[in-house]
């Protein structure tokens, strides 16, 4: 019995060791649009913006971007709800993880897909049956328990996580108005506070 006792309490011991901790920091990216029909550039970049930071901690994110009228976004891993707040309105907006209305058409990887900026980034590209899509480009390396997403069904991010494992480093989305890009910038690995996660107006 101690023998047996004994056992189980080094193998717990050594999947504690061998965890994989979560990243925790930030990505800062780069945004670039380019407009399919009559949509100016200075339109788009009035809704998605110029600059982007997306902060990881424990599960939740937080996204802020700079030259669009969103002033943050925040996802809550433990009740898988989104918070979003624009510059020009005092309300903030709540949606459940849950919700998706596009229909899925297919989900493609590829290992070792591209270089860029010293990384060997491999790809996922969710398509929708309406012809948008989102390519994602991430470097295996950095990892964050995809756990924490399997229950956010928008844009199908828990099929995204679930296979990656890892922040995208690159995204390029396709509407049926615009091509729109996030390339990484810089990655920081640092202690993120919690307050970056309060929901305030």
């Amino acid at each position: 019995m101690y023998r047996n006792t004994l056992i189980i309490f080094l193998l717990f011991l050594c999947c504690s060791a061998c965890a994989q901790p979560s990243f925790e920091g930030y990505i800062k990216y780069s945004i670039t649009v380019e407009s399919f029909n009559n949509m100016t550039n200075e339109d788009l970049i009035e809704i998605y913006g110029v600059e982007q930071k997306i902060y990881y901690k424990n599960g939740n994110f937080r996204i802020e971007t700079v030259g669009n009228q969103q002033s943050w976004e925040i996802y809550l891993t433990r009740n898988n709800k989104q918070y979003l707040k624009y510059k020009n309105k005092s309300d903030i907006q709540i949606f459940s993880g849950e919700d998706e209305t596009r229909v899925l058409a297919n989900v493609t990887e590829q290992k070792n897909d591209r270089l860029f900026n010293g990384r060997n980034l491999s790809f996922l590209k969710v398509q929708y049956t309406d012809g948008s899509s989102s390519s994602y480009w991430y470097d295996p390396n950095i990892f964050i328990e995809p756990s924490y997403f399997q229950n956010l069904k928008f844009a199908y991010l828990n099929l995204y996580w679930e296979a990656a494992k890892s922040p995208y480093l690159i995204h390029e989305r396709i509407t049926k108005d615009a091509k729109i890009t996030y390339k990484f910038e810089h990655i920081m690995e640092t202690e993120v506070q919690k307050g970056k996660f309060q929901i305030q107006k």
